[in-house]
């Protein structure tokens, strides 16, 4: 029989496509993982894992081998919350989801305190443009505004307010003029992403201005690089922005029309907020981020 920790095993290197990526996150050698996975499939007699280049993926038999395991590792889970939720000791490793720059913003700044208060709680913090699914990627908590797979069972609590902001560098402006109206966008360089759909389509009120889209990336940071290099526009949250506006590196445009605030969301499911490490998590950052925010 296949032991619960190589059910595991298998499910992390299904989700990250990488024997490197699980090799490293559990100090080990990739020629190890490697060497784990086959002697799985060497039991089982079926190829579990097709190996290309860009990665692993799961074949026909591997994707239903895990789907008729997972209520396995579902009740072991469950299994865990019940000892956790017996010992009423916050514990454990809390998974959490959330943007680079919200993370150094409004996350990182109180983890020293928050981890003084609860000693025997460990963060993993998967900094990511988008929130993927819960379950697949096996996230307790995530920050943002949208869900890409939202589930009934999920609780959202408003955290803050979130407003996205068009800017540009001095020397892209000078070279390419400022624009006094949002029609005039047409004509200039956008910088986008990659996680947006549509991803060259702003929104003015009723009115719909489409850009050639001149970059496409799917990380804010090079999104920021690549307009203060002069490349062209880009729309970020303000507080990604706040400092380059200060300092002059960057220049908001078309202020008096900016869309309206819209907030951001701390995602947990309904059922985990029993668990001691997530409800201490929740109701600790509910209190932090309202007095920060305010």
């Amino acid at each position: 029989m296949i032991s619960l920790d190589k059910i595991q095993l298998l499910q992390e290197v299904a989700i990250a496509g990488s024997i490197t990526t699980i090799a490293r996150r559990q100090g080990l050698s990739p020629a190890a993982i490697s060497k784990k996975i086959a002697s799985i499939e060497a039991f089982l007699q079926v190829r579990l894992f097709d190996r290309a280049h860009r990665g692993m993926t799961l074949t026909s038999i591997g994707e239903q081998y895990l789907q008729k395991c997972q209520h396995i590792l579902d009740a072991a889970q469950q299994a865990e919350r019940c000892i956790a939720n017996a010992r009423n000791t916050p514990s454990g490793i809390l998974r959490i989801g959330c943007g680079r720059y919200f993370a150094e913003r409004f996350i990182i700044p109180f983890l020293a305190e928050f981890l003084e208060h609860y000693p025997e709680i460990s963060i993993e913090i998967d900094v990511t443009e988008h929130i993927a699914d819960f379950k697949a990627t096996k996230k307790d908590l995530a920050f943002g505004s949208v869900l890409l797979h939202p589930s009934p069972n999920l609780i959202r609590r408003k955290v803050a307010m979130s407003q996205y902001v068009l800017s540009a560098s001095p020397a892209y402006l000078n070279k390419h003029g400022m624009p006094q109206e949002p029609s005039a966008l047409i004509a200039h360089r956008y910088i986008t992403s990659s996680q947006r759909q549509p991803d060259n389509i702003l929104q003015f009120g009723t009115q719909r201005i489409i850009f050639t889209k001149v970059l496409k990336l799917n990380d804010a940071q090079s999104m920021l690089s690549a307009a203060l290099h002069g490349t062209g526009i880009v729309s970020l949250n303000r507080y990604i922005l706040e400092p380059f506006l200060k300092s002059g590196e960057l220049i908001e445009l078309l202020n008096e029309t900016a869309p309206a605030p819209k907030p951001v969301y701390l995602f947990y499911r309904q059922s985990d907020y029993l668990t001691p490490k997530i409800r201490v998590f929740v109701d600790f950052y509910m209190q932090r981020l309202s007095l920060f925010v305010n």
